[in-house]
């Protein structure tokens, strides 16, 4: 009654001296199998035409056999059935995804051995789970010194798989806290849900103050990976440039004068003794942006200081401030020839 649909004859009419026959027929009900396919993208954009190669084994035991094979894609709604399968256990396997190479691009849960009845539609669900790698962008920060800016920020932005059809990942900003602040720095971020490939990083111009390395690199990301990168920004340095002048007759004096900057930081304070015929001196290896008093602190005997003058602006007696640049700001310090008398008495007598 569970395994045959049986077809009885009509009553059989027997007569006298005669073989009557009648036949009954037993048709083997069969089951069916259908598969769902079960597809989680995992945050990773969806290929259109995806599609998977789903097979059937069974019944199981001796003289199991293969049912075949059958694609799944969404133009199948994401299943499949086998029909006409003698009742009894059967597997279910995955053979192939495409695009790409299963084992490397998804996750796959098979289910237990389907149970097929006679006259009945067993199910079955395969669930694949989109491999994903992620990217994780790491901000260095060398100060060269100078005292940090507390809520500095900086942008990074991803772009990829390289090639046709790249696209944007985002930007995002990291931010740099001083201890004294009390707030944590947050200078990692990462870009989860992305399919295998090579992806650019790049970093949004910081400024003239910063010289960036690691920034326009390709990065390849894994299947299930982190891969990740560093870009470091550092204090770009500049100078200062000092220029001595001589003025008045020098008349035998010596020609010495030692330049002195004091700045903030401290640690960038320097000097340097120019002995005539040497008039120019360049401060170098200053971060950008620094502020340094420039100064003489001494000089040969027979001179007097009569001025300084920043960028060719207006002579002062008072120590000019320069901030060090790419393009070095100009001292220019004079000193002129300090001027004496002879007294001539005359006296007659007689």
């Amino acid at each position: 009654a569970d395994d045959w649909t049986v077809t009885l004859p009509a009553a059989a009419s027997v007569t006298s001296g005669q073989t009557v026959s009648a036949t009954v027929k037993n048709v083997r009900k069969a089951g069916s199998l259908e598969v769902l396919k079960d597809v989680d993208w995992n945050g990773v954009p969806v290929v259109a035409g995806q599609s998977f190669s789903i097979c059937v084994t069974g019944p199981v035991g001796p003289g199991s056999v293969s049912q075949g094979c059958k694609s799944v894609s969404a133009a199948s709604s994401w299943k499949q059935t086998w029909s006409g399968l003698v009742p009894g256990s059967y597997v279910v396997t995955e053979a192939s995804a495409t695009p790409g190479v299963l084992a490397d691009d998804w996750t796959v849960t098979l289910p237990a051995a389907a149970s097929v009845t006679s006259g009945q539609k067993a199910t079955a669900t395969v669930k694949n789970v989109r491999k994903a790698g992620s990217l994780e962008v790491t901000k260095s920060i060398d100060w060269k010194g100078v005292t940090p800016t507390d809520g500095l920020t900086f942008e990074f932005c991803v772009t990829g798989p390289v090639g046709p059809g790249s696209v944007s990942q985002g930007c995002r900003i990291v931010t740099y806290h001083t201890v004294a602040s009390g707030l944590p720095s947050i200078l990692t971020v990462t870009w989860s849900g992305l399919i295998p490939g090579d992806y650019t990083v790049t970093e949004t111009p910081a400024g003239s103050e910063w010289t960036t390395t690691g920034s326009g690199v390709t990065v390849s990301v894994t299947n299930s990976g982190t891969a990740k990168t560093v870009v470091t920004n550092t204090r770009t340095l500049g100078a200062i440039q000092v220029e001595k002048a001589w003025s008045g007759a020098v008349a035998g004096a010596e020609q010495s004068a030692t330049v002195g900057l004091v700045c903030t930081p401290a640690s960038y304070n320097d000097s340097f003794e120019m002995v005539f015929p040497v008039v120019s001196h360049t401060f170098t290896g200053i971060p950008v942006g620094v502020a340094c008093d420039v100064s003489e602190t001494a000089k040969s005997a027979g001179w007097t200081l009569t001025g300084y003058q920043l960028n060719g602006g207006v002579s002062s007696l008072t120590p000019p401030t320069a901030t060090a640049a790419v393009a070095a700001p100009l001292v220019k310090v004079t000193n002129t020839r300090t001027l004496g008398a002879i007294q001539v008495e005359k006296a007659w007598s007689g």
